[in-house]
């Protein structure tokens, strides 16, 4: 493995990433227009618009959720949102803010509504998106020795017989290999639960409690967050880098490599040429 392979495999995982998430896509349009329960296609392209609203949430409601204090006032913003070019969803966010001297604090409650600010229910198929897609870039490994991105950037993984994985080494690679995003969709599995329980005035005390927790000096989140996002920096963008007895460290651990499909020919060429010679 040199660096320069690190552009060829980031795009051919771009290219798997995007292939895969407009089939969930299509698969989620034809479920939704069957069921009445609605998934939303993965955020992997998204276009949003927001505009402030006035008077679509009743006043008292608004101080239900987010109670004003004097110097506090509130604010209702409703967004339009669209992923992977598929049916449009709206997002409420109601909020209230002031100021601290020259500083604008501000809390808000987020949720999934209809138009006209009315609570609904949406699924995120992220949690799922990204446990499901290392299983599946595993099968066409096991398949081909290349996922469609790597066919397209002209790149095979291949084991020391110089043949494709079998199932269980591609399975240990790619599981491997998108650990941060797995640990990302097991989260979101949890938040799938808060949304489908979600109550807003609970979200609103939870979301001026957690404001009071970090004002207080309890940063813990944020921590959390850092090391989430440093993971997944080193992971995705500088794993191609790193080689360990020639290859990253996700294909040592599953005992595979991968190189351009030319350079496999040429050695496979050469292994063929000693057994002949013998």
């Amino acid at each position: 493995m040199t660096a320069k392979y690190f552009w060829r495999r980031a795009f051919a995982y771009l290219i798997d990433l995007f292939i895969l998430g407009f089939v969930i896509t299509a698969i989620i349009v034809a479920y939704n227009s069957v069921f009445s329960t609605r998934f939303l296609a993965p955020e992997l392209l998204k276009t949003t618009a927001c505009a402030p609203q006035f008077g679509m949430i009743s006043q008292e409601l608004m101080d239900e959720i987010l109670p004003l204090e004097p110097g506090h006032q509130h604010q209702q913003v409703l967004c339009k949102q669209t992923n992977m070019f598929a049916s449009s969803f709206h997002i409420t966010a109601l909020q209230k803010f002031w100021k601290e001297g020259n500083t604008t604090r501000s809390v808000s409650v987020n949720y999934y509504s209809d138009e006209h600010g009315n609570q609904r229910t949406y699924l995120p198929s992220e949690p799922f998106f990204y446990l499901l897609a290392p299983f599946i870039f595993a099968l066409f490994l096991a398949k081909m020795g290349q996922t469609p991105g790597k066919r397209l950037f002209k790149l095979t993984v291949y084991n020391a017989s110089l043949q494709k994985p079998d199932l269980k080494s591609a399975l240990k690679r790619e599981y491997f290999k998108a650990a941060v995003l797995i640990i990302t969709a097991l989260f979101g599995l949890y938040s799938l639960y808060q949304i489908i329980t979600l109550d807003l005035v609970e979200a609103g005390k939870q979301a001026q409690e957690l404001l009071q927790n970090l004002e207080q000096g309890n940063f813990w989140l944020w921590i959390i967050g850092g090391v989430v996002f440093s993971l997944a920096a080193f992971w995705f963008e500088f794993g191609s880098f790193i080689r360990w007895r020639g290859r990253t460290y996700w294909d040592q651990l599953a005992h595979l490599t991968t190189s351009k499909t030319e350079d496999l020919e040429m050695r496979k060429a050469e292994a063929d040429k000693v057994i002949t010679d013998m």
